[in-house]
């Protein structure tokens, strides 16, 4: 939602799935702190995406696993 690096993190995604056909999977999850919405921004978050964000342990955003 916030994040400044993610739009790049999607692009490198993109390319991946192109050069990998059959190999990458690509999940976008709105956890963490950059995906708190502010002001009148949509709140896209869900219990699930924030107890994956968790489990992953990711210390910045974007995180690829």
């Amino acid at each position: 939602m916030n994040c400044g690096n993610c739009p790049a993190a999607h692009s490198v995604a993109n390319t991946l799935g192109a050069v990998y056909p059959d190999d990458p999977v690509s999940v976008g999850v709105y956890g963490g702190g950059l995906a708190v919405p502010s002001g009148s921004q949509v709140d896209f978050r869900t219990v699930d995406s924030i107890a994956l964000w968790a489990q992953s342990g990711a210390a910045f955003q974007p995180q690829g696993t």
